[in-house]
């Protein structure tokens, strides 16, 4: 009779501890990065991640700073930024929920998920 009651129970604090934004969308998003020109150096907050094309995962817990760079060219700056998920409106008055949602990401989303940059060629 006692492990009956245990995946009810285990539900139950899976569900307290979890919140909805971070259940129904997660913490990240893919983000495709294009240049024009293509080919150009890609960073993220400071990160070396790739050349143009790229896919990167971004954790949605923060606004993220895109420089993009090639020779011959200016380095351009795009940034990615967050909004409030309306998936996490769900959480209706559980503060714990938010708090996890906020801290994780799920709460937020990003602005777009493709970001293009078009370089400026150097005079």
């Amino acid at each position: 009779m006692l492990s009956f009651l245990r995946l009810p129970l285990f539900l139950a604090v899976l569900l307290l501890v979890t919140s909805c934004g971070t259940i129904f969308t997660g913490s990240s998003d893919l983000v495709t990065i294009n240049s024009n020109p293509p080919g150009a150096k890609v960073s993220v907050d400071g990160m070396y991640i790739g050349v143009a094309p790229v896919i990167t995962s971004l954790k949605r817990s923060n606004d993220h700073v895109i420089l993009v760079r090639l020779d011959g060219y200016r380095d351009t700056n795009a940034v990615i930024t967050r909004s409030l998920n309306a998936i996490a409106i769900l959480n209706l008055l559980n503060p714990i929920c938010w708090i996890i949602d906020a801290v994780t990401g799920g709460a937020w989303k990003f602005d777009r998920d493709v970001i293009g940059v078009e370089l400026e060629p150097i005079k």
